[in-house]
């Protein structure tokens, strides 16, 4: 027997058996990595359809197979809004693999409507063209939309007279009255402040907390036929108790599907309140917080409310603007504030733009001015500093952005300012005055139109301005 050959012969039947051992094992590894990259590809497919499945959506009523999405949501202003859906995966073997979408959701009807003021630098020229005098009630709020403006009347001298209006200004110099209600007809209580959004009014009501019966501090009209407006729900807010004018509906803002509602101050329970509006017709109490004073102004952007009011003795820290983290409506917190060293003048009026919350005080018998303006875009340090501040010498009771115009009420004046240069606010024209006797109250704009709206002891005056 030839030992040489068999040894030779059972090498080469070894290595014959590792090459067949190894060829198994690639094609093994094939096939498994085959089978993964499959499924990889199958569960980021499935991550795919979720994630823009949800972004559509909102969330809402969504069925989802296989990775489910995360979604998150900034709010840019009150008809825009970012957001992100976000769908991960990971298979036997291989990194984890993610999915990113983003989208931006606009109302563009409600956008449209509500920025159809077009006050801009160019030809700004504003004189009075007309006065009008309800004759029944101060007008405490309005607001303009295409071309409707409706108007809250705070009281009445007559109970069976309507508080809240609605005006076509389709013609700028005529105002015509389409529709009117009386949102409390056992009283001569009206409405102090109005957010009107789509097929609704959301008002806070003037009447008093004391009347338990069919009482509420928000009342929501619904203005889809503006010829005849219908009261569609009243919300009483829980424990919230008071006398002699505590406790009622002052101040209100809307965003994304809930109210924000400001009282004066209460006897006992919030003067900030958040309540759920999505099911217009059943609102709930989803969270509040106390100041120990009137809430005069609310503005929301993202997760935090900007609150204007009184300093109060009760409080601390001491300020007359304050924010509040609103993430979770259920256990609000303070984030930070603004206190004017003069310890005097209330916080009164609040509008956002963009990045910039305009700031308007009461009258004060100091140097320190009753305007300023903030960067919101980063709320510390503890005590804001103002980009830019104005003495006014007057109370600042309404406040408008448009464009680079920023729109000022005082007790008896309509103003205008530069802000496309901040710090800068050169004023763009001299004080327009009001109709005789009035102090304002209210701004509203619809195309080159401007509303402000004034109070006497028993009337309501508002004043148009236009280019002449």
């Amino acid at each position: 027997m030839n030992y040489n050959q068999k040894a030779f012969s059972t090498l080469e039947a070894l290595m014959a058996l590792a090459v067949i051992a190894i060829g198994f094992s690639c094609a093994l590894l094939v096939v498994l990595g085959s089978q993964a990259l499959i499924e990889s590809s199958q569960l980021g497919g499935e991550a795919l359809q979720n994630a823009r499945g949800l972004v559509e959506s909102g969330g809402a009523n969504t069925v989802f197979l296989g990775p489910r999405p995360a979604l998150n949501f900034i709010d840019e202003d009150g008809y825009t809004r970012q957001v992100t859906g976000l769908a991960s995966w990971q298979t036997t073997g291989r990194p984890r693999a993610t999915i990113i979408l983003n989208s931006l959701w606009v109302d563009w009807q409600d956008a449209l409507a509500e920025n159809g003021c077009q006050i801009n630098q160019s030809g700004l020229v504003q004189s009075v063209i007309a006065n009008i005098d309800f004759g029944f009630g101060p007008v405490a709020a309005m607001q303009a939309r295409g071309q409707q403006l409706f108007v809250g009347l705070s009281v009445t001298a007559a109970k069976t007279q309507p508080t809240f209006l609605v005006f076509s200004v389709a013609s700028s110099t005529n105002p015509v009255l389409e529709g009117s209600l009386d949102n409390a007809t056992t009283t001569t209580a009206g409405l102090n402040a109005l957010a009107v959004v789509g097929q609704y009014a959301y008002a806070a009501s003037a009447r008093a907390v004391s009347l338990s019966s069919g009482f509420g501090q928000l009342q929501i009209i619904n203005v889809s036929q503006p010829q005849n407006p219908r009261l569609a729900a009243t919300y009483k807010i829980p424990g919230v108790t008071g006398t002699s004018g505590e406790g009622i509906g002052n101040s209100i803002f809307y965003s994304d599907g809930f109210v924000y509602l400001g009282l004066t101050k209460t006897g006992g329970g919030p003067e900030f309140n958040v309540i759920d509006v999505r099911d217009a017709l059943n609102p709930k109490w989803a969270g509040g917080f106390s100041f120990g004073s009137t809430v005069n102004a609310i503005v929301v952007k993202g997760s935090y409310a900007y609150v204007a009011h009184p300093m109060s003795g009760g409080n601390s820290p001491q300020e007359q603007l304050t924010v509040l983290d609103v993430s979770n409506p259920a256990s609000i917190v303070r984030a930070s504030g603004f206190h004017a060293l003069d310890n005097q003048g209330n916080g009164k009026s609040l509008f956002l733009q963009g990045n910039n919350l305009y700031f308007g005080r009461t009258v004060t018998n100091t140097a320190n001015p009753e305007f300023a303006v903030f960067d919101v875009s980063n709320i510390g340090p503890p005590t804001p500093t103002p980009l830019s501040s104005l003495k006014i010498s007057s109370s600042v009771n309404s406040l408008m952005a448009v464009n680079s115009v920023l729109l000022m009420l005082t007790n008896s004046q309509l103003r205008f300012f530069d802000v496309s240069g901040l710090p800068s606010m050169p004023e763009l024209l001299p004080p327009q005055p009001l109709a005789s006797g009035a102090a304002g109250t209210a701004l509203a704009c619809s195309g080159n139109t401007v509303y402000a709206a004034g109070a006497s002891a028993s009337s309501g005056l508002l004043s148009l301005f236009a280019p002449k």
